[in-house]
């Protein structure tokens, strides 16, 4: 569960952003510097306690971006979900996509949340509002091989119940077409 952070530089605009991406490349915060041409030449970016410091080569200052409430919501969120603390990560998912419905990546950790507390199919719902097919297929395996393992001994007595009533049918009409005679020879051997 690391978190990196980026800089970004806009040419045309002369204007700079700041990210934080996860381990696998997600955006988590954006932070654009909100001032075209602020910085003269940036050279240096770090993160330490809930802070963007960007160092700033042309204009020899250390700028200090503090991260916004969602921004500090976003990161606990992830804490939380790298500490394994699922339902606490996913309560605060779930007030990420109520403060902002467009945040996929809510929708995406709130439903591997969900998968991790083994909540499957709720899991899948999330899953398929962003478009999530593999962690979509994931979760309904998983909900498959529940649904198997709850009704195995429906599913065999139903399979035994099959066989049998296709063995007992496959019997009759061996008696009935296939070995007339035999069964007369043994009708006549009993006396009737």
């Amino acid at each position: 569960g690391t978190v990196s952070p980026v800089l970004a530089w806009d040419a045309a605009n002369v204007s700079y952003a700041f990210y934080l991406v996860d381990e696998k490349g997600n955006i988590i915060v954006n932070q654009t510097t909100g001032q075209t041409g602020s910085f003269a030449s940036p050279s240096a970016i770090a993160y330490r306690d809930h802070k963007i410091y960007a160092l700033d080569r042309g204009n020899d200052e250390l700028i200090v971006f503090e991260m916004t409430e969602y921004a500090r919501l976003v990161e606990q969120a992830m804490e939380l979900y790298v500490l394994q603390e699922y339902q606490q990560s996913l309560d605060l998912w779930e007030e990420i996509i109520k403060r902002n419905n467009n945040c996929d990546l809510a929708y995406y950790k709130a439903g591997y949340c969900l998968y991790r507390l083994k909540e499957y199919p709720k899991a899948m719902e999330y899953f398929k509002l962003v478009n999530a097919k593999k962690a979509y297929s994931d979760a309904m395996a998983k909900q498959a091989q529940i649904e198997l393992n709850r009704n195995f001994e429906l599913y065999v007595a139903a399979l035994a119940g099959a066989a049998a009533l296709i063995a007992g049918a496959v019997i009759m009409l061996l008696n009935a077409f296939v070995f007339p005679s035999l069964l007369q020879r043994q009708v006549q051997q009993i006396g009737y």
